[in-house]
């Protein structure tokens, strides 16, 4: 009965269980037991919420590279942007101390809810990181094309002679007309990206790193928060981004697995 319970509502807590079965047992016990046949706490995931549009989208992106190899990926620079705040925190965070600790002022997490927030983009490729770039303002189209218009040929000559292919996703600037020509009037090679896909999508991780390296941290201006946002990116290593690149063919593999759906990526 216990283990039914939990299969059909994964957030039951252990109290919850023992007044819904009406069970002769102390939550340490029913803990211990679900414990024992394998049903520990995780965290759950943040992942997009897809629609049968979005899985379609992604499986035909699959079929249309799953016979991709490691050089074909390698001709392909990911991009994206995020936003990093001055009051800094990822989910939880566990802290190691001693019982009378518990208010030191280096065992807190502290929250604010209107911290201030910088947005960046930054791009990569099998060589390494490429520009990061602090985005002041609402970007629009005009905005998204300075962002990177006179980098690209610095970092990433190889787009201009169809050796590498430009990645980007769905966000609205990115869509517009006045982008699309832009890539055309170069000739470059944009790749045709599913929605609602951050899983296929390595620099995810990247920010991901780079926000789990900052956790906890509290930045007093958008300008100390912006040199240390900086200073985490240029700490990626190239072995770190090679491993990112290796990934994407179980990348591709397991939105087949999902049937377009939410991969562990």
């Amino acid at each position: 009965m216990l283990i039914e319970t939990v299969q059909q509502n994964r957030l039951s807590s252990t109290r919850e269980l023992k007044y819904e079965l009406n069970l002769d047992a102390s939550r340490q016990t029913i803990n211990r037991e679900l414990v024992r046949k394998g049903y520990n706490s995780y965290r759950a995931p943040t992942k997009p919420l897809l629609n049968d549009d979005h899985k379609r989208g992604r499986l035909l992106f699959a079929q249309a590279h799953q016979h991709w190899n490691e050089n074909d990926w390698h001709r392909v620079i990911f991009t994206d942007e995020s936003s990093f705040q001055c009051v800094s925190h990822n989910g939880r965070i566990f802290v190691r101390r001693l019982p009378e600790e518990a208010m030191e002022l280096d065992t807190i997490q502290y929250s604010e809810t209107k911290s201030s927030v910088i947005m960046v983009w930054g791009a990569i490729s099998i060589d390494g990181v490429g520009p990061l770039v602090q985005v002041r303002g609402t970007i629009d189209a005009e905005g998204y094309l300075n962002i990177f218009r006179h980098r690209l040929r610095w970092y990433f000559p190889g787009l201009y002679n169809n050796e590498q292919i430009f990645q980007d996703d769905n966000a609205r600037p990115h869509t517009t007309d006045t982008v699309s020509k832009w890539f055309q009037k170069y000739d470059i090679e944009r790749m045709h990206w599913p929605s609602r896909s951050p899983d296929l999508n390595i620099i995810e991780d990247i920010w991901g790193k780079i926000k789990y390296e900052m956790r906890g941290k509290i930045f007093s201006s958008n300008d100390d928060l912006w040199e240390e946002v900086n200073h985490q990116w240029r700490q990626i290593s190239d072995r770190l981004i090679r491993q990112l690149y290796r990934s994407l063919s179980a990348r591709i593999e397991a939105v087949f697995e999902a049937q377009g759906g939410v991969t562990k990526y």
